[in-house]
């Protein structure tokens, strides 16, 4: 396979990927989220010795590392689901006395 045809199969495999983790994330309603694909290996060898890892941030403090995609998606709707259901409830300040301004002398 040439090298222009490479990228390009690689680039679209990579934005099959992220429109996979959007069209999930925002069922779920998480608005915002980061993904990165990271692959590391060695270069002079005859073996297939390459990792890759899976980095997904969805809000400020959810980041699921791993070396599945599924898993990592799977992950962070758990977790969010699990902020969603241990949340502070958001109850109203107790009504306070207005005080009446001060007449001048």
């Amino acid at each position: 396979m040439p090298k222009e045809q490479l990228a390009a199969a690689l680039h679209n495999v990579f934005k099959d990927a992220t429109e996979s983790v959007r069209e999930r994330f925002g069922a779920a309603d998480i608005g915002r989220f980061s993904l990165n694909i990271t692959a590391e290996g060695r270069t002079m060898t005859d073996t297939d010795e390459v990792k890759i890892e899976y980095h997904i941030s969805a809000g400020w403090d959810c980041n699921v590392k791993g070396n599945n995609l599924e898993t990592c998606i799977i992950e962070v709707l758990r977790r969010h689901g699990w902020n969603e259901r241990n949340a502070p409830l958001a109850l109203a300040a107790p009504a306070r006395p207005v005080r009446k301004p001060l007449k001048a002398v």
